[in-house]
């Protein structure tokens, strides 16, 4: 009998089993109408699971860390056009299961319920709100953690007014649907008033550089309105208001991090080194990692953490982005560095940082979010005895490619052997497929394409950003 009863449950094992790595189609138009039909890889006794809302861009590296702690991943995509913007770096196969969300919370917390996942995580910015919903019903249900919800951490203009709030020094700001408003607020502010201040224009829940205008003048502040007003942006969301800003033109910092239980740890800190197009915004131009110590350093790292405090953040990734005012000789000639307490927070994702670059950080000094995040999450008591940043190791860049001209055909076939030869090289992606007719680079979405470098040497690695800018100014990347 009891030979029996194993061989049954043996047998029913290894049905379960064959079930298992089945993935929902997203290519149906047709989304399943009830939880039976949306199971496809239906949970098994010893397995442990984590839910991702959006397991895209930097997420799609976490499924074969996870693994590692014996976890797999489910992701659930959610309304809109989360993936469109990310197609490129979605990995269904990764994942034990892709759910689509319909839009019915309660019903998702029926499928995901017999998981019993341990924890509910933003895969990327269009995540992030819908996993703070699922953590909160998980919470109720079986005390998965939870940082509650505020619409404050996805709605830009929220962010900071909760901010000003609490007493802290945040830019002037105005959300609007009037141009004549929007027109007058500028006026008020004397923003234009020394003909060289810009004003930037952006949606309010977007991401990356979507849809973000620079105005020096009211002919642009009538086209970047027109742009942006009752416009669908890369997440779906239409723009009924604007957000406007003066524009800092100082150096934007990112710092990255990683909070459990309120302890913070530091991944990373970046320079952003952006260049400008004419009529269009800043770009990306290359970022390079610095140091964890430095008076610049220990300013926004100081008001990072003080940022999660005020937004109660008590567990999970963030990314803040920082920018200051440009110091300045008698002559107003720029020194290459923020005056000292003029640097602020633009915004931040309370996700960790996108484009892959957890992947290169990792690479340069040994870890970075993913791995952090990881050790964090099923490792906890490990992460609690962790210092409060990063040891520098090796210099890094992740360079972004442009092209300057419309309508030209892509072709790396010159440029590709030198750039696989480039002291540091460590990956590479394009934008385009060969013979591809390019777009004029104007935004994150249009850039040709992007190289990671890591060396030991500095100077090494400027050279190799200088020769990336040189193939570009060649026309190496065109036929």
């Amino acid at each position: 009998m009891v030979i029996l009863k194993n061989s049954l449950l043996l047998l029913v094992m290894l049905i379960v089993g064959v079930f298992t790595g089945l993935s929902v189609s997203l290519a149906n138009d047709k989304q399943p109408s009830s939880i039976s039909e949306r199971i496809s890889s239906p949970p098994t006794f010893c397995d442990k699971y984590l839910v991702a809302v959006d397991g895209v861009s930097s997420f799609a590296h976490f499924p074969p860390i996870a693994a590692r702690y014996g976890y797999k991943v489910i992701n659930v995509i959610s309304p809109g056009k989360p993936l469109g913007i990310h197609m490129a770096s979605y990995k269904p196969e990764l994942f034990h299961q892709n759910i689509p969300y319909t839009g019915n919370l309660q019903d998702l917390v029926n499928l995901l319920q017999p998981f019993n996942p341990t924890r509910i995580v933003p895969g990327a910015e269009s995540g992030v709100l819908l996993a703070d919903l699922l953590s909160v019903e998980f919470n109720k249900l079986s005390g998965v953690p939870t940082n509650g919800v505020l619409s404050a951490r996805r709605n830009k203009y929220e962010m900071l007014e909760l901010l000003r709030r609490k007493g802290r020094k945040v830019m002037p700001q105005l959300q609007s649907d009037s141009y004549d408003e929007i027109l007058a607020w500028i006026k008020a502010q004397q923003l234009w008033t020394t003909g060289s201040r810009q004003v930037v224009l952006k949606p309010l829940d977007s991401g990356g550089t979507d849809g973000v205008h620079f105005c020096k003048n009211e002919e642009d502040l009538k086209k970047a309105f027109a742009d942006l007003i009752n416009k669908i942006n890369d997440y779906g969301n239409v723009n009924k208001k604007i957000l406007i800003q003066p524009f800092l033109d100082g150096i934007e910092h990112v710092v990255d991090s990683f909070t459990l239980n309120y302890k913070t740890y530091y991944t990373d800190i970046w320079r952003y080194n952006k260049r400008f197009v004419e009529g269009a915004c800043e770009i990306y131009g290359n970022d390079r990692l610095i140091r964890f110590e430095g008076p610049l350093q220990d300013e926004i790292v100081a008001f990072h953490e003080q940022t999660l405090n005020d937004f109660e953040y008590k567990d999970g990734w963030a990314h803040g982005e920082y920018r200051g005012v440009m110091a300045r000789d008698k002559d107003g000639n720029p020194l290459g560095y923020n005056v000292p307490g003029s640097n602020t927070l633009i915004e931040m994702g309370f996700r960790m940082m996108g484009a892959g670059q957890p992947r290169i950080a990792a690479e340069a000094i040994g870890e970075a979010q993913l791995e952090v995040g990881a050790e964090g999450f099923f490792e906890p008591e490990k992460f609690m005895k962790r210092g409060r940043g990063f040891k520098f190791r090796d210099e890094a860049s992740v360079v972004s490619l442009r092209a300057a001209d419309e309508g030209k055909k892509f072709s790396s076939k010159k440029a590709l052997p030198i750039i696989l030869n480039l002291p540091g090289y460590v990956h590479h992606s394009f934008g385009y497929k060969e013979g591809d007719l390019m777009s004029k680079t104007i935004d994150m979405k249009t850039q040709l394409g992007q190289v990671e470098l890591v060396h030991k040497n500095a100077d090494v690695l400027e050279k190799s950003i200088e020769t990336l800018y040189k193939l570009e100014e060649q026309g190496a990347f065109y036929e």
